[in-house]
């Protein structure tokens, strides 16, 4: 196999809304700008590709150091496009807090496990819930062997996106994108990527034992 065709470790987060309704679920979602050459212009969960400090981040009560390394993905890339920080301690932070937090990450001034450590935060896995794992085809441009991770959206947090919802799409806060799981799976546009879709999101419908 060529490097260009190695699938790239990555995590994404499918994040449901606080309180949601257990029968449907609703799940954040953003938009990719059309200018991406990986699914560009599609409406995806958060996520992106692991970076070596993911291995270096501690996850409470995980003995398996794959899975942690993709946890520590997951919530970095939630928190990097969504300020929503997936961590113990986190619900202590006031909005200004998590912005200085998300600056010191992007201006790097702190790496990701130093941050963690320097507020007293830290990811527990019984916080994510995985939810499968999906190898992009040879024929997409980029390739990613994706983990997915089921999680709540903490109380206090809402992703701060400007995402155009898709028709008939119900809308939370402004700029914020929601779907119910129902309407999600009918509404994606393509069909291939709508059965890998429906595999992952079929562990939505146990969101009662998360």
């Amino acid at each position: 196999m060529s490097l260009e065709s190695t699938p790239k470790d990555a995590a994404a987060v499918i994040l449901l809304r606080h309180n949601t309704d257990p029968d449907d679920p609703e799940v954040f979602l953003v938009r990719r700008s059309e200018k991406l050459a990986f699914l560009g212009g599609y409406y995806a969960f958060p996520g992106g590709q692991r970076e070596a400090s993911d291995a270096e981040t501690l996850v409470e009560n995980c003995d398996d150091q794959e899975r942690a390394a993709m946890i520590s993905c997951a919530a970095r890339e939630m928190f990097e496009e969504t300020r929503v920080l997936l961590a113990r301690g986190s619900e202590l932070l006031t909005i200004g807090q998590r912005a200085s937090l998300l600056d010191d990450l992007e201006s790097k001034r702190m790496s990701w496990p130093e941050l963690l450590r320097h507020f007293g935060l830290y990811l527990d896995a019984r916080d994510f819930t995985f939810a499968g794992r999906w190898v992009t085809p040879p024929f997409s441009p980029r390739r990613f062997d994706t983990w997915f991770f089921l999680a709540n959206c903490p109380k206090k947090h809402e992703p701060s996106l400007t995402v155009p919802p898709q028709p008939g799409c119900p809308a939370g806060d402004p700029g914020v994108g929601l779907l119910p799981r129902s309407r999600l799976l009918l509404n994606h546009r393509d069909p291939y990527l709508r059965r890998k879709l429906f595999r992952v999101m079929h562990h939505v419908v146990r969101y009662d034992s998360v």
